[in-house]
């Protein structure tokens, strides 16, 4: 049984979402809304919202950092930053 239902695509910037099941389409709304009610509450029951907010709460922290290092809330110049990491360490006997 296939469990994907939508097909994602980007085409020259444009996102496109296609139903692969059309009988979804043409269910009722209010059923539909029922669903996700139903499949939400048992992704937060298995800890889906906590493993989202501490997700967001790194990402924040990451946003906090860069601030402190460049000022800015995004670290930019990120070519420089893979050339500092990239580059060879002396070795311990100076050579």
């Amino acid at each position: 049984m296939e469990t994907t239902f939508i097909d994602y695509a980007v085409e020259s910037g444009v996102a496109t979402i296609t139903l692969k099941r059309p009988e979804i389409a043409k269910a009722h709304p209010f059923a539909l809304r029922q669903a996700k009610r139903a499949v939400s509450q048992t992704l937060d029951a298995q800890g889906f919202y906590a493993a989202i907010q501490s997700e967001f709460d790194v990402h924040q922290a990451g946003h906090g950092h860069a601030l402190s290092e460049s000022g800015l809330p995004i670290l930019m110049l990120l070519d420089s930053m893979k050339e500092q990491i990239n580059k060879p360490t002396p070795s311990a006997n100076g050579s």
